[in-house]
């Protein structure tokens, strides 16, 4: 019995601290959420909402063997937005899962792994990695690094369930 009674104390202890790192949590994702939103109706006014004014862009591109082929830099949103923008027959979708959120202050990390699908294809995976400042505005990313790779790629099921075949 005194088993579950401190199992019941600590649970109601902890509930308003999870409650409270949920919120914290859901305010980073924000941006992030905003940027695959826009990256999947085209709009690039609200890709480009969703990061600080001043932003580093970079793409770790793997070759086959999973070994750096290319690395990519851009200082400013113009290609990001140029490519959200452009006319496409199909939307992308970039699903994120095993997400990871450290934030300290008006400092906050997100790394996740993604898979990028043009309509129903998967057309690549890789690891997403965003940089966020809090600012008057709400949180705004700053950095955003990603890897590229097309072998290798471990895609939860639930993901593929959902993506692979999905209509527009």
């Amino acid at each position: 019995m005194k088993k579950y009674l401190y199992s019941g104390l600590i649970f109601l202890i902890c509930s308003p601290v999870l409650a409270q790192q949920s919120k914290k949590h859901a305010e980073v994702m924000k941006p992030i959420e905003t940027v695959f939103k826009a990256m999947e109706i085209g709009d690039s006014a609200l890709l480009g909402s969703a990061f600080y004014k001043k932003v580093a862009l970079s793409t770790i591109v793997l070759d086959g063997s999973l070994e750096l082929k290319n690395l990519l830099f851009e200082n400013d949103l113009s290609g990001f937005k140029k490519a959200v923008a452009a006319v496409k027959k199909e939307p992308y979708r970039e699903p994120i899962y095993e997400i990871e959120i450290q934030r300290e202050g008006i400092f906050a990390q997100v790394w996740a792994k993604y898979s990028f699908y043009i309509g129903p294809n998967f057309h690549h995976c890789g690891i997403d990695a965003f940089q966020l400042v809090s600012t008057e505005a709400g949180w705004k990313i700053f950095s955003l690094t990603d890897t590229r790779q097309v072998n290798g790629c471990v895609i939860p099921d639930w993901v593929r369930r959902k993506y692979e075949g999905a209509k527009p």
